[in-house]
């Protein structure tokens, strides 16, 4: 599939994820000039948490009487959490491309996400008003945050549990469940998020295989495919894995089911994928691993269901790798909300 060919294939040795971050004394964070103090909820509340790592979603807020913002209003704290600091001209690029936006209406926007995100312990505003742009204050946290701090070296530095916690964080394609026209700004950090996503479950993959856990290998090889479909690297993790746990129907049935995929996305098979269905198909390369002798039961599921195969049924559809190429291609400074810095 030469539009789902990427440096993913020659990844899990990637660099730092994370930009380094700098911390002002007495946990506060220094932002654009200015010391912004750390948030704390308030006794019985939880600080709002932002998920990005599948369906778009702002956890904890209150209670958001017009629903009809709900979109709106979740973009743009996704907006500001990843660039702090951001003007009043970025804002209203990246939230109304293309239109006039006046004063009133970003102002109007502004307060309604600074309701809906709430105070703190102290009654302090999580998104307080400054003179140097709008920043969340640190504490915040997104699963993006959380996921930078469990593989802060890339997933092929990471430990086994580190891995296995990072991949619990994701639910589907990254900023998934948005309207159409939201969210290009993030296209580029949603491939870097992908890019990382896939070498963590090849890695989980290659290690589960090794350790002749089959069942584990195949639940990391299809959460992979569920979030980026046409990647043959984590296509030869879920062949590897089946053909340990001695299910031919079931191998063969996902060779079939990679081939149309491929056929979707328009391109050949890598000559790699080609030699390990050959083996396959004439008995070769079929070890067994601990995950065979389970039978049928703990059969693993990735986000969307329990095929996630990357045909049509699985979360997004068929999906090309990103144009660029830039999967598995980790290098550091990568955006990422203030939470901790």
């Amino acid at each position: 599939m030469a539009g789902a060919r990427g440096a993913a294939d020659r990844a899990t040795g990637a660099a730092s994820v994370r930009p380094d971050r700098g911390r002002a004394a007495g946990g506060s964070v220094a932002a654009a000039g200015s010391v912004v103090p750390l948030a704390t909820a308030a006794p019985g509340r939880e600080l709002p948490r932002l998920l990005m790592l599948g369906p778009v979603e702002v956890e904890n807020a209150a209670e958001l009487g017009e629903q009809t913002k709900l979109g709106q209003l979740t973009e743009l704290a996704m907006y500001i959490a990843l660039n702090p600091g951001c003007d009043s001209t970025s804002i209203d690029e990246a939230i109304w491309p293309g239109s006039a936006v006046t004063k009133t209406t970003r102002g109007t926007a502004i307060s309604k996400l600074r309701r809906w995100l709430g105070t703190d312990a102290a009654g302090a505003s999580l998104l307080p008003r400054t003179e140097s742009g709008y920043t969340l204050r640190p504490g915040i946290r997104s699963d993006w945050d959380e996921w930078c701090d469990l593989v802060p070296d890339g997933p092929a530095r990471a430990g086994n549990a580190e891995l296995r916690t990072a991949l619990d964080l994701v639910s589907g394609r990254p900023f998934s469940g948005r309207g159409r026209r939201r969210y290009a700004w993030a296209d580029h950090l949603a491939q870097e998020m992908i890019a990382s996503i896939v070498d963590a479950c090849h890695e989980v993959a290659l290690r589960s295989l090794v350790d002749g856990d089959a069942w584990e290998a195949l639940r990391a090889a299809l959460l992979g495919l569920s979030v980026e479909p046409g990647v043959e690297l984590l296509w030869r993790d879920r062949l590897k894995a089946e053909a340990a746990l001695g299910d031919r129907d079931r191998l063969l049935g996902t060779i079939e089911k990679l081939r149309a995929t491929a056929a979707d996305l328009g391109g050949d098979l890598e000559a790699e994928t080609e030699e390990l269905i050959e083996r396959l198909r004439t008995g070769g390369g079929s070890g067994r691993g601990r995950g065979g002798d389970q039978g049928g039961s703990g059969e693993p599921e990735a986000p969307g269901g329990p095929d996630a195969s990357g045909g049509p049924d699985a979360p997004g559809g068929p999906s090309r790798r990103p144009a660029d190429g830039s999967a598995g291609s980790h290098g550091p400074g990568r955006p990422r909300s203030t939470a901790g810095r």
